[in-house]
């Protein structure tokens, strides 16, 4: 019986694994659309700019009778599940860093020489912020010890036809199980 257990975990994870991993692709989990992103206005993928990082680092294995879902990434967690982020002084200077990037300006680089270059600016200085720029540095300009909501964007957890999705790996795997012993028992 244990090992008849263990197939239909198997089999489950490997079902549970894609239909999660579709969630990304679609924007959404199973068809509760993630809301969309401030910083521009997009729909929310978590996939960044084709990085995949979040969507890549989700790992599952079988811990007895249990199936866990796991991700190497720190913010997995905040977006599956929503809720407040604490700012802090490392976090404003990573916005501060962003927004520089979105608009457009060139960071502090070490010349050939060895000596720091001074920041230049490829667009006018008075030029009007684009939205991801705008959205970075009002993020930056946020006092240390705010709060930042994060929307829930899940992409993981029960969901509407689990139980279904369980009821037919189970049924199919008992199936060809009780063909096996229909067979065995012929011979």
């Amino acid at each position: 019986m244990a090992n008849i257990q263990k197939k239909i975990l198997k089999e489950l994870q490997i079902d549970l694994t894609g239909k999660f991993d579709k969630n990304f692709s679609h924007g959404g989990f199973f068809g509760n659309r993630w809301k969309p992103r401030k910083k521009d206005g997009s729909a929310a993928h978590l996939i960044g700019k084709g990085s995949g990082v979040l969507r890549r680092s989700i790992q599952s294995h079988i811990d007895g009778d249990t199936i866990v879902f796991t991700s190497s990434t720190p913010y997995a967690s905040i977006h599956n599940e929503g809720g407040k982020i604490v700012v802090t002084e490392k976090m404003k200077k990573f916005f501060w860093a962003k927004a520089y990037e979105a608009q457009g300006k060139v960071k502090n680089t070490k010349l050939k020489s060895g000596k720091e270059s001074k920041s230049k600016s490829i667009k006018h200085h008075n030029e009007k912020w684009n939205k991801q720029a705008e959205f970075y540095k009002n993020l930056a300009l946020k006092k240390a010890g705010s709060k930042i909501d994060m929307p829930q964007r899940q992409f993981i957890g029960e969901y509407d036809g689990m139980v279904k999705t369980v009821e037919r790996i189970a049924f199919n795997v008992l199936e060809k199980e009780l063909q096996t012993v229909i067979k065995k028992a012929n011979h």
